[in-house]
């Protein structure tokens, strides 16, 4: 057996390893009992015995205790690894590499915590590190150093804040570089602000990664009353975090890795199977018309054109007059879902609907302005009798009159399978005159079904209210 060094301080005992630098004891001894300094700095060899030893000691000193795992010539210590050292505090030993850097002329520093040190005597813990795996790591973060590959560290890593920043600014390029306004880049930017940054801003993307249990958790909290609004924020974090990590080696490309890698999705109502799609039936069309004579004039006329057309309400509402050619007789929505414009037939009751909308104008040189959230929130429609439910109405109707599905697919700006934006494009205009009579015969059909009911509206019924008195809005 190895023999025992027994030392007393203040009435304390304590064992130390036989290798122990009795001059940095010392050294110890002398601060504690002088009071001198935040932090003792305890030069002796870096072994288990001796960072136990120190442990034993801390009760006696009640500050920090610092050992340095560096080399003197008394020492010759050959294992030693420059900026190696732990910190043995009040509740934990923890391992730290602490070394200055010149990169490309430029100073810096490198600081990581690599582990923790169980000071408990017997079996240790499954988190225990001991000297030798200490010194690997920090080998390993020295060998990166010299070859300019730093990790960043889990607190000086790139704030999230920063990266959700720079990828506004990719998404707003990419809708540029596609021709169309940076929509998307918008709805990401209100979300952050309301949903995501709150929580997530001052958190590295490291400790993201790190964490994964802590994104599962917020999800959790987030995702009832807005289901849709949650999962689009854990879709966002994802995306950041794979393009950070194409940028920066230090982030994990392991999808195991990734912060969302934790959660899982939760289905939204419109992904369930068998859930019934609204729209209104037969019977529904004059129950809407008495709604629909309650609205005001630009947003009656919004309604109606979208519910004729069963065109996406968004797209919709943001097409501009310039886009109604009076000539060849459509309205073009432009920058549509698919990537491409729609040119849309106009039927008779479609231009009487513009009428209305010309009737009350404004300057913002927009057909329905205002209108842009009517479509999913206007209070006075259930679900099934506004935005979206309109394309669905409309598709019901086409195929109730045996419109083919391609022909009814091109006037709702539908791509079939197989076929090229290019070639549908091509279709729309050789089939400009088909397309037509189909439209004719939905919006005949729709007014038919809302019946001959009569409205408070210059004392008209549904047809003569909505006359075309304008030559700027032409007549089918």
């Amino acid at each position: 057996m190895k023999p025992k060094t027994m030392v007393t301080m203040n009435g304390v005992t304590v064992e130390v390893d036989e290798r122990i630098n009795r001059a940095a004891l010392t050294q110890v001894r002398r601060e504690i009992l002088d009071g001198s300094g935040s932090e003792l700095d305890a030069r002796s060899f870096l072994s288990d015995g001796n960072i136990e030893a120190a442990a034993r000691l801390y009760p006696l000193t009640r500050k920090p205790i610092i050992i340095r795992d560096q080399a003197n010539d008394r020492d010759r210590e050959r294992n030693a690894v420059p900026g190696l050292e732990i910190r043995i505090g009040a509740r934990k030993a923890t391992w730290r590499f602490i070394r200055d850097t010149v990169d490309h002329g430029e100073r810096d520093y490198i600081k990581r915590t690599l582990g923790h040190f169980d000071t408990s005597k017997g079996i240790k813990a499954d988190w225990h590190m001991d000297v030798k795996e200490a010194r690997e790591e920090a080998r390993k973060i020295a060998g990166l150093a010299a070859n300019g590959q730093v990790p960043a560290g889990k607190r000086t890593g790139r704030k999230f804040a920063e990266a959700f920043q720079d990828y506004l600014l990719y998404l707003k390029e990419q809708a540029e570089d596609n021709g169309k306004p940076p929509r998307w880049m918008q709805r990401v930017a209100r979300l952050g602000k309301s949903l995501i940054l709150p929580k997530w801003e001052k958190w590295t993307l490291a400790e993201m990664s790190e964490r994964r249990a802590e994104l599962a958790e917020w999800y959790r909290k987030v995702s009832p009353g807005r289901l849709t609004s949650a999962n689009h924020a854990i879709r966002i974090i994802r995306a950041i975090y794979i393009r950070e990590a194409k940028r920066d080696n230090s982030l994990s490309g392991d999808p195991t890795k990734l912060p969302s890698a934790a959660v899982k999705l939760r289905v939204e109502t419109w992904q369930k199977k068998n859930t019934v799609k609204s729209g209104m039936a037969a019977r529904d069309f004059p129950v809407w018309l008495k709604k629909w004579c309650t609205l005001p004039p630009i947003r009656r006329a919004y309604h109606l054109t979208n519910l004729l057309t069963g065109a996406r309400p968004g797209e919709l509402a943001r097409t501009p007059w310039t886009n109604l050619d009076t000539r060849t007789r459509t309205l073009t929505i432009g920058d549509s879902k698919a990537g491409h414009d729609i040119p849309i037939p106009l039927s008779t009751p479609i231009c009487r609907a513009l009428k209305i909308a010309r009737d009350h104008a404004d300057k913002s040189g927009l057909i329905f302005p205002g209108c842009e959230q009517a479509g999913h929130h206007e209070p006075t429609f259930s679900k099934a009798e506004r935005g979206h439910s309109h394309r669905r109405t409309w598709k019901t109707v086409a195929t109730d009159l045996g419109i083919p599905d391609e022909m009814s697919a091109l006037v709702l700006g539908h791509i079939p399978e197989g076929m090229s934006a290019k070639y549908a494009i091509r279709q729309m205009l050789l089939q400009g005159r088909a397309l037509r009579g189909y439209q004719r015969r939905v919006s005949a059909r729709m007014l038919q079904l809302c019946g001959q009911a009569r409205y408070a509206l210059n004392g008209h019924d549904l047809r003569g209210s909505i006359r075309a008195r304008s030559a700027h809005i032409p007549s089918t």
